[in-house]
């Protein structure tokens, strides 16, 4: 079940797969108060598609074809170099398939992006993943450490509840 594992550039045939996903990934999240934006997220998803030279999507399919996970990552400068940082967007499991292997795959398929010949090419000097949803923190961490992440710093939030369309 989980060793035939597919993990593939999405493409546009994809793009219901991934909002689907997102918006699993949402109601999952610290930020499950906010309402979901299913067009937002296809015109993410869509660009993210749309522009191999800077941005990556890939997704995980189970062997009965079911989208079991994604990880989504853009180049961006330094804010004070002209050096180039690979950061990932998101990274999610589907939870019936989490302890499977989608989510280390859908990991080194990024790392592979981000510190490859093609990102070389484009000076990358820095990689940066964030664990901000609150899901499954330490599990991701433990997986982010053994691949060569080093934890530095936190991420912080605060909800304030200050617009009624949001309650």
């Amino acid at each position: 079940f989980f060793r035939a594992m597919k993990i593939l550039p999405a493409t546009a045939a994809d793009l219901t797969d991934l909002v689907d996903l997102g918006q699993r990934l949402h109601a999952e999240s610290v930020y499950s108060f906010l309402p979901f934006d299913r067009a937002k997220a296809l015109a993410m998803a869509e660009r993210f598609i749309a522009g191999p030279d800077r941005h990556m999507v890939v997704l995980a399919r189970a062997t009965d074809g079911a989208a079991a996970g994604m990880i989504a990552g853009f180049l961006t400068p330094h804010m004070d170099s002209d050096a180039e940082m690979a950061v990932e967007h998101l990274w999610y499991v589907a939870s019936e398939y989490r302890g499977s292997s989608a989510g280390v795959r859908l990991l080194r398929a990024f790392l592979d992006w981000a510190t490859g010949g093609w990102a070389r090419e484009r000076g990358v000097e820095d990689v940066r993943m964030t664990i901000a949803t609150g899901i499954e923190e330490e599990t991701v961490g433990r997986i982010l450490e053994g691949h060569g992440m080093k934890r530095i710093g936190g991420v912080y939030h605060m909800r304030l509840n200050r617009c009624v369309k949001y309650r």
